[in-house]
């Protein structure tokens, strides 16, 4: 009678180490699947603001004063909007887009080379956006 109820007891206690096993290890799962999800998820929205901040900043008629925020007109950058665009506070900004996460509003010429938009704004910073961003380890923009 004694050795069956050692057995149980060696047996219970082998069910709840594999029933443990496999808790931790569906929980292992299911993080790592939900970790993937939020960066997916992430990405996406990085992706629409982008978008969104495109569209705000652009027009395709020099006319359009619906928007302030507009410096690119067709496919130029009018001075002078940017410069009114680029003497906004970046958090300002930032809310006047609509976007939640931080951005820098950068040029490139025609060989992949930094337009250096300091030069045309006054502002510091090689783009317009968040002073924490560096592009090509350039400051971005002024708070």
């Amino acid at each position: 009678m004694r050795s069956k109820n050692l057995r149980q007891g060696q047996t219970w206690s082998v069910d709840v180490l594999l029933g443990s096993a496999i808790f931790i290890l569906a929980l292992i799962i299911f993080f790592y699947a939900m970790s993937s999800f939020a960066e997916r998820r992430t990405i996406k929205t990085l992706e629409t603001e982008g978008k969104i901040i495109s569209m705000r900043i652009s027009s395709v008629n020099i006319n359009d004063t619906a928007n302030p925020l507009v410096f690119v007109v067709g496919e130029k950058v009018d001075n002078e909007l940017l410069k009114k665009v680029a003497n906004t506070t970046y958090k300002d900004l930032r809310n006047r887009l609509g976007v939640k996460y931080d951005f820098c509003i950068f040029f490139k010429d025609e060989n992949g080379h930094l337009i250096n938009l300091s030069e045309v704004t006054g502002k510091p910073g090689i783009g317009i956006g968040s002073p924490n961003f560096t592009v090509s380890g350039h400051p971005c923009g002024s708070p």
